[in-house]
């Protein structure tokens, strides 16, 4: 059984050495594990509206 307890969750877009974008919050009675996961679902849509904001194209590099 897990109990609630506060939390909370942060998330830092750093790109050629300068903070992009960064968010945080907290919920008085929570769990670790949705807390992860509101940071990386607002993390992801931060870099999807980064995206669309610089129009630019994220190139994966090659794997060898």
């Amino acid at each position: 059984m897990v109990t609630p307890v506060p939390g909370g969750w942060v998330y830092i877009i750093v790109g050629n050495k300068e903070i992009l974008a960064e968010q945080w919050g907290a919920e008085r009675f929570t769990t670790n594990n949705r807390m992860e996961l509101i940071a990386v679902t607002n993390a992801m849509e931060a870099m999807q509206e980064l995206l669309l904001t610089l129009g630019g194209v994220v190139k994966s590099k090659e794997i060898k």
